[in-house]
């Protein structure tokens, strides 16, 4: 579920940027850093429910 929601949260924010590679192609510090969002958001929410 973190690697998913990671990709989308890439996906979304690359829109109209000069960065507009896919996931598979972000830096590992991107994907790293939007890792580390996901498991937030999901946390988080496992939290309140």
């Amino acid at each position: 579920m973190v690697e998913e929601l990671a990709a989308e949260l890439w996906k979304y924010q690359s829109v109209g940027t000069l960065d507009e590679s896919p996931w598979d192609q972000a830096s590992e510090y991107w994907r790293h850093v939007f890792r580390q969002f996901a498991a937030t958001a999901v946390k988080t929410m496992q939290a309140r429910h």
